[in-house]
C-alpha cells in the first residue's frame, strides 16, 4: 500500500525540523546538527511479502534519515543516510504490521567540520645552568645536584641524544632539588646531559654539563723535600706537606 501526501502528513511527524545552524565544535568528529525538509517528500510503501518501505527525498547527501515507533524515545525502528551525490533516500523496514500505525521520522544532517589546531603536549622547560650542581668524587659515587619543583623527575645521560641513563632522582616533597648519584663519572673531565619531567608534562631537552676532573694532589715541589743519603745507616726523604 502506498500512502498519498494527505495520509503520509498524519504518519510522518518530524521530530527535528528546525533550520541548519552551525557552531563551534569541540569533538574530532562533524557535529550532528538539524535540518529542514519538506513531509511532502516521504512516501511509505506497506508492501505484502516483502520489506516494508520509507522513502524521502529532497534532502542533501550525507543526511541521516531515522525512523522510530515512537514520538520520544522509542525504538529505532530503521535507517539510512543518504549516499554522496544523491538527495533521496530509501529507509528498509522488516514490517510495519498493521495499517494505520504511526511512525515518527527524523532527519540528522552533519554539519561542515570546523577546522581546529591541536596544541603540542605540554614539555617540561630545559633545566637551567644555574641551579646544577656536579661534584666528581674520589672513591665514592659521583653527585649531580639540580634543583626543581616537588616531583620532578631528573635523569642523567652520557648523550645529547638517545644514549644511557647514568642515574635518576626524583625531588621528594618537601625539598626543593634533587640529587643524582652515579657510580663513576669519570676521572678526567666529562660532559652529562641533565633532563627534567615534570608532573603531566613531557621531558624536556638536555642541558649540557661539563663534570670537572676528579680533585689531584698537586706535585710536590722541590723545596719541600730534603733528602739526606746517610753512611751507615738508612737513607732518607724528608716531605713537607698539608
Amino acid at each position: 500500500m502506498i500512502l498519498r501526501k494527505k495520509e503520509q502528513l498524519a504518519i510522518a511527524t518530524v521530530l527535528l525540523s528546525s533550520v541548519l545552524t552551525f557552531g563551534p565544535i569541540s569533538s574530532v568528529f562533524a557535529a550532528p546538527v538539524t535540518t529542514s525538509w519538506d513531509t511532502d517528500n516521504v512516501t511509505i510503501t506497506n508492501n505484502v511479502g516483502k520489506a516494508d518501505t520509507v522513502k524521502v527525498t529532497g534532502l542533501t547527501a550525507g543526511s541521516t534519515v531515522n525512523v522510530y515507533d515512537k514520538a520520544t524515545g522509542g525504538k529505532l525502528i530503521g535507517t539510512a543516510k543518504v549516499p554522496t551525490g544523491q538527495t533521496e533516500v530509501t529507509v528498509t523496514i522488516a514490517n510495519f504490521d498493521v495499517a494505520g500505525r504511526k511512525v515518527y521520522i527524523s532527519v540528522v544532517a552533519e554539519s561542515t567540520a570546523s577546522e581546529f589546531t591541536v596544541e603540542a603536549e605540554a614539555k617540561t622547560d630545559k633545566a637551567d645552568a644555574a641551579d646544577v650542581a656536579s661534584v666528581n668524587n674520589v672513591g665514592k659515587a659521583d653527585t649531580l645536584t639540580v634543583k626543581a619543583a616537588v616531583g620532578t623527575i631528573i635523569k642523567v645521560y652520557d648523550s645529547e641524544t638517545a644514549g644511557k641513563i647514568l642515574g635518576t632522582a626524583t625531588v621528594a616533597a618537601g625539598k626543593t632539588e634533587a640529587i643524582v648519584s652515579i657510580a663513576q663519572i669519570g676521572a678526567a673531565e666529562t660532559k652529562v646531559y641533565v633532563s627534567a619531567t615534570e608532573a603531566g608534562k613531557l621531558e624536556s631537552d638536555r642541558l649540557e654539563v661539563t663534570v670537572a676532573a676528579e680533585a689531584k694532589t698537586a706535585k710536590v715541589a722541590a723545596s719541600d723535600v730534603v733528602a739526606a743519603n746517610n753512611v751507615g745507616k738508612a737513607d732518607t726523604l724528608t716531605v713537607t706537606a698539608a
